[in-house]
């Protein structure tokens, strides 16, 4: 039963594209990504968030070199992982992320910060395929 809905959504996925998309819905997604990322820097300002990310980047020196963390981290190097994780702690440390009455919570909160992580990982994803990204999300 749950194969079909699964084929379903990664079909819907997979053809996505912003042009079939609803300016409406495109609008509200940019205001909503852009809400997202200024959560992100703002609590990666917060002391308790740059400890963490200090203690992260002495855990894994090697993986550490592969990735730069540049969102405001004081150009710490961080693995993957340890972006994404500290970008999401970030992220609601301060319940700045965006609030949706309807979904009872912070939506974004679950892949923005791995979404942001792999654009910076991977810097060759453009702005139409990182919003595409975070609209599926």
């Amino acid at each position: 039963m749950y194969g079909i809905y699964k084929n379903h959504l990664a079909n819907f996925s997979f053809d996505l594209s912003l042009p079939s998309i609803p300016p409406i819905v495109v609008d509200r997604a940019k205001l909503l990504f852009m809400d997202s990322f200024v959560a992100v820097v703002s609590g990666t300002q917060t002391s308790i968030a740059l400890s963490l990310s200090k203690n992260l980047s002495s855990l894994s020196p090697t993986e550490a070199s592969h990735t730069n963390s540049s969102i405001s981290m004081n150009d710490r190097h961080q693995s993957f992982l340890f972006s994404a994780l500290t970008y999401g702690f970030s992220m609601v440390c301060q319940e700045l992320d965006e609030g949706n009455p309807k979904a009872k919570g912070h939506p974004a909160c679950h892949f923005f910060p791995a979404l942001l992580a792999e654009a910076e990982r991977n810097e060759t994803y453009s702005g139409t395929q990182i919003l595409e990204a975070f609209i599926i999300g």
